[in-house]
């Protein structure tokens, strides 16, 4: 039961990692959105800006001059709202330029919210002037209105796409007044306008959506590849770190075997300096070791030495004796010194005394025997 416990709440815990991930994923994706419309707002507000300074100039003969400038005044002055909230969002600590920098969600929505009110205020104002300023006596001044009104629309399509909601929002409050007007005038022309409004309204929404759904996906690219660079970033700065440590290693391993090589160097001229013939050999019986005296004594090169067991060195009687010597010595541990015959490489025969150790490790394990031999054939004829 227990385990069954801890198997689900490692279940519920991985879920709620993966829900955190999604919704950081989706606040990151659309924080860029809310950046790209508040990057678009300054030409938002200069086209509604002309456009309606355009309208009020060719409706001026037809439509009371009160009426318009107030229309006007209300445009400009929310268009004015717009670039001023768009300045504060720029200057915002939390809501900079830079598309690659996670803000808190509740920050993003706050934006995008007050980004929304103001692009409906301004698809109210527009429809007001569909429906309050329509010229119904002045067919040329009505196509000019129609216009007009379309075009800001349709231009406003790439503009507020980035967020779903915005170019709806825009162009149903902005359209929807001026196809009211046709449809409530009830002749054929009339009706037939009102729905060639709505089918241009469905036409742009459509086309909003799909400019919505490219945007995103290119948004969703760009931060995935982002992720994966930075992961490749860190990783490459984890190899070169690591490579850095294997190369101080390496270069410390190599003056560590430098002075090893030099040591060694300095205990063979060391043995080859000590005029009794001296060698070392492991636990196995074969010969790691020896000075240049022995190799006179054996009449062999040290390269016909190292490597070689006594059988092959000496003959099968000596090599015999000798082996049973390694033994004792491997056996009980202390020093040894006897004499034996010993034939040299001229044909002599020999009389030497050896002395023979047990050599260890610095953790005292025993790696081997070393023994010095001392020619005492002279010494035994006197």
């Amino acid at each position: 039961m227990k385990k069954t416990d801890a198997v689900y709440e490692q279940s519920r815990f991985a879920s709620q990692v993966t829900a955190a991930q999604a919704a950081h994923a989706a606040t990151s994706v659309y924080a860029d959105q809310v950046r790209m419309l508040y990057a678009g707002a300054p030409t938002a507000v200069l086209v509604n800006i002309a456009n309606a300074a355009i309208l009020t100039y060719l409706l001026w003969d037809v439509t009371p001059p009160l009426t318009l400038e107030g229309w006007l005044a209300a445009m400009v002055l929310l268009q004015l709202g717009r670039l001023t909230l768009a300045r504060r969002y720029r200057a915002s600590p939390g809501t900079p330029q830079w598309p690659d920098v996670v803000r808190h969600p509740r920050h993003v929505t706050s934006w995008g919210q007050w980004y929304l009110a103001g692009v409906a205020a301004s698809g109210s104002l527009w429809g007001l002037a569909g429906y309050w300023l329509f010229p119904h006596q002045a067919p040329e001044h009505q196509l000019a209105l129609i216009l007009i009104l379309g075009g800001t629309v349709a231009g406003a399509t790439a503009v507020l796409s980035p967020v779903r909601a915005a170019f709806p929002l825009f162009a149903l409050t902005a359209l929807l007044p001026l196809g009211a007007v046709f449809f409530l005038k009830g002749d054929a022309f009339s009706t037939a306008m009102g729905i060639l409004t709505i089918i241009f309204l469905a036409a742009l929404v459509n086309m909003s959506r799909l400019i919505h759904a490219t945007i995103t996906s290119s948004i969703t690219l760009r931060l995935d590849n982002r992720d994966l660079v930075a992961d490749l970033q860190a990783r490459t700065k984890d190899l070169t770190q690591i490579n850095q440590l294997l190369r101080a290693e390496i270069d410390q391993r190599t003056g560590i075997q430098e002075q090893l090589q030099d040591q060694l160097f300095f205990l063979q001229e060391l043995m080859d300096a000590i005029p009794n013939p001296v060698f070392h050999k492991d636990t196995q019986g074969f010969y790691r070791g020896c000075n240049k005296a022995f190799e006179a004594l054996v009449g062999r090169a040290r390269s016909g030495i190292i490597g070689k067991t006594a059988f092959e060195v000496f003959s099968r009687e000596l090599a015999d004796s000798l082996t049973r010597k390694d033994r004792e010595l491997l056996d009980r541990g202390i020093l040894q010194a006897f004499e034996i015959d010993l034939p040299t490489a001229n044909g002599e025969v020999r009389r030497v005394i050896a002395h023979r150790a047990l050599y260890h490790n610095p953790v005292g394990r025993v790696l081997g025997v070393i023994g010095v031999l001392s020619d005492v054939t002279d010494r035994k004829k006197i």
